[in-house]
C-alpha cells in the first residue's frame, strides 16, 4: 500500500514508509487504528489457524475527522498494574487540555 488515505474523508495522509506492514510508521496529522477482530463482527473475526503471525485490519484517520467526531470517541487511560481503567469522552479531554493551555498562557 503506497498511498494512505483517511478512512473517513479520503484525504491523502503522509506516512513514513517501512518495508514491514506491521510497523507503526508515523502518520502526520493522523492516527492509526488497528483491529484484531471482534466476536460480534460479521466481517472480520479471524480465528487462530495455526499459522505464525497475527491478522488485523489497519486504517488511518486524519486528525480533522477525529476532532469532528470527538464527541463519540472514548479516551481510555489504562493503568496496566490494575484491572480498571479511566474512561472519558475524547472531546472532554480536548476541552480540558485547551482550558489548561489557556490558563498557562
Amino acid at each position: 500500500m503506497d498511498e494512505f488515505k483517511c478512512f473517513c474523508c479520503g484525504k491523502s495522509i503522509e506516512v513514513e514508509l517501512d518495508t514491514s506492514p506491521t510497523c507503526w510508521n508515523p502518520a502526520y496529522d493522523a492516527l492509526w487504528f488497528r483491529a484484531y477482530g471482534n466476536f460480534g463482527s460479521t466481517i472480520f473475526d479471524p480465528l487462530p489457524t495455526g499459522r505464525k503471525g497475527t491478522e488485523f485490519l489497519q486504517i488511518v484517520i486524519c486528525d480533522g475527522c477525529v476532532l469532528k467526531g470527538a464527541h463519540t470517541v472514548a479516551h481510555v487511560h489504562n493503568i496496566r498494574e490494575h484491572e480498571t481503567a479511566d474512561v472519558e469522552l475524547f472531546i472532554s479531554r480536548i476541552k480540558k487540555e485547551r482550558r489548561e493551555s489557556h490558563a498557562t498562557d
